[in-house]
């Protein structure tokens, strides 16, 4: 049996959809098999509107809740400012503090909406094993969908976010802070190509 870190996006009510749906099945599976699970989330925003690990209990499984995330997403309108989807150093001390407390075994990371990417450089420099099973594609696209609507195609783009910066520009007025930002360079790709895009 396993000491488990699950990372992901929220929780039912907050959210909804066949993402969600799957990560909580999932947690409580592992945790009937007698696992130790625990749930990592980007969650809700408070009156203090500061980051802050506030950690609950949920039908036995410890909710470690990043309440008030800077790096606020919608799947409407994709990312509000994808710079903090890359780095945000408040928030990577928190996941830290949260990984020291629990020393989970295993980290498995679902989604990155809300948090920086960079949180898979804190689980390595911890030592612990990781599983990235991306469940969106928030972390490729700033529009979340990789999907180019004017052309009516999907995004082949591998040439460094060039063509992002076409989307963001189409990007629907209430998610103007989007418009005409060059996305940054995500730690993890350093791919040239669709097959290392996959992995």
């Amino acid at each position: 049996l396993m000491r488990l870190l699950h990372v992901g996006w929220g929780y039912r009510p907050l959210r909804f959809g066949g993402v969600i749906v799957y990560v909580e099945d999932l947690l409580h599976a592992l945790a009937s098999r007698g696992h130790e699970v625990h749930y990592f989330c980007a969650g809700r925003c408070d009156s203090t509107f500061v980051p802050r690990v506030k950690t609950w209990w949920r039908e036995g499984i410890p909710v470690h809740e990043l309440r008030n995330p800077p790096a606020w997403v919608t799947p409407l309108q994709g990312t509000q400012r994808p710079e903090l989807d890359i780095e945000h150093p408040g928030v990577r001390e928190l996941f830290r503090r949260v990984l020291q407390a629990v020393r989970p075994e295993v980290v498995h990371i679902h989604e990155f909406y809300g948090l920086p990417a960079r949180i898979v450089e804190d689980v390595k420099q911890a030592g612990i094993r990781l599983v990235i099973t991306l469940e969106d594609l928030h972390c490729l696209c700033p529009t979340f969908l990789l999907y180019k609507e004017e052309a009516g195609e999907n995004c082949r783009d591998y040439e460094d976010g060039r063509g992002c910066l076409e989307c963001c520009r189409r990007a629907p007025a209430a998610s103007g802070r989007m418009l005409d930002r060059r996305p940054p360079t995500c730690p993890c790709r350093s791919h040239a190509g669709p097959s290392r895009a996959a992995t």
